[in-house]
C-alpha cells in the first residue's frame, strides 16, 4: 500500500500570520505616530516602522527566531516610551 504524503502541520502557517498581524498592527501605530507630528512622534513612528520590517522579514521564514523577538520587543518598548514622552511633553 503507497504511503500516503503527510499532512503538513499548520503551526508555520500560523505563526507567519501572527507574525504579519504584528508587522500590520506596528505599522499602523507608527502611521498615527508620525501624523500626530512633532519629532518624538516622528521617531518613535520611524522606530515602529523599523519594528514592522523586523516583524514581516519574521514572517517569510516562520522558525524559532529569538533573535528577532527580543528585537521586535526592545523596538517596541522604545516607541512606546517616546510615544507617552512625546504625549506628556505636548
Amino acid at each position: 500500500m503507497p504511503s500516503t504524503p503527510e499532512r503538513p502541520t499548520l503551526w508555520a502557517e500560523r505563526t507567519a500570520l501572527a507574525w504579519q498581524r504584528s508587522a500590520l498592527a506596528l505599522a499602523v501605530i507608527a502611521a498615527l505616530l508620525l501624523h500626530s507630528g512633532g519629532v518624538l512622534g516622528a521617531v518613535s513612528g520611524a522606530v515602529l516602522f523599523a519594528a514592522a520590517a523586523v516583524a514581516f522579514a519574521a514572517s517569510r521564514k516562520p522558525v524559532a527566531r529569538p533573535r528577532a523577538l527580543r528585537a521586535l520587543t526592545v523596538l517596541t518598548m522604545l516607541a512606546a516610551l517616546a510615544s507617552g514622552l512625546a504625549i506628556i511633553l505636548r
